[in-house]
């Protein structure tokens, strides 16, 4: 597996301050098609995340040794134990599930890690204060259609998915999160477009207006719809555009509180 570029990816000094554009991507659930996928954003030139459970019953999940080559190049986020949907499980088991895979990941890589993934996305009040007791100082939702990653750390708004939804799906999502500035951006971007355009469009509001620019999906997704050359295409697009900070989830809210 290629290691990511590091120079030049955090080097564009303010650039969240500035109202610069910023190009995150995460990936959920630690498939083993992580280290194709660490490949590609590392010949793009793309920071990413990588969100990752200790166990997962329907889906492979990367041994400590894949763990470890993916995080020469890539941050590493937990993503819980098992891959629950954590409001759903009572309180004895629901801060094990969140702290358990921090510190499983953490005697893996042997340093902090700060950023959660929520499985599924689902999440309420409970889940988001322990994520904070467990220690994580940002956690990730499914919510899309944002150029900016919202006002509350432990609820990171994205951009768009890399997955080609059909439209009953995008209005099932924005009927779920009851998200008007999402819808709108939606709306503006184009509702007829196929995912890959999309996300096009959502890149360039972008760099006219600033902001956060931020895909995530699943490797195993991508495999599977066979969205390789499509996905390549993209971040062949985002990638080392002059003026943009490249940066992982983490860099993303560090930026942030920085301001």
């Amino acid at each position: 597996m290629a290691e990511r570029p590091m120079e030049g990816l955090t080097s564009v000094p303010g650039a969240h301050a500035a109202g610069r554009p910023i190009v995150t991507t995460s990936w959920d659930d630690g498939h083993p098609c992580d280290r194709r996928l660490a490949d590609l954003l590392a010949e793009c030139g793309v920071a990413g995340t990588f969100y990752i459970p200790v166990s997962y019953s329907s889906r492979a999940v990367l041994d400590a040794k894949g763990i470890r080559a993916l995080a020469q190049g890539f941050e590493i986020g937990g993503h819980s134990l098992s891959h629950p949907r954590l409001p759903g499980i009572d309180e004895a088991r629901l801060l094990p599930e969140i702290a358990g895979c921090k510190q499983h990941l953490e005697e893996i890589l042997g340093r902090p890690i700060t950023t959660f993934c929520y499985p599924y996305g689902k999440h309420n009040r409970r889940v988001r204060q322990a994520v904070i007791e467990a220690g994580f100082t940002g956690a990730r939702t499914t919510r899309q259609f944002r150029l900016e990653t919202g006002d509350d750390p432990w609820s990171m708004a994205t951009t768009i998915a890399a997955s080609d939804l059909p439209p009953w799906l995008r209005a099932r999502h924005f009927a779920l999160t009851a998200d008007l500035e999402g819808v709108l951006t939606f709306l503006r971007a184009g509702v007829t477009k196929d995912w890959l355009h999309l996300a096009m469009t959502l890149f360039e509001m972008a760099m006219v207006r600033g902001g956060v620019w931020h895909l995530w999906g699943h490797s195993w997704q991508v495999e599977d719809n066979n969205l390789w050359a499509d996905l390549r295409m993209l971040l062949k697009h985002v990638g080392g555009r002059p003026g943009v900070g490249y940066l992982t989830n983490a860099e993303v809210l560090q930026a942030k509180r920085s301001r």
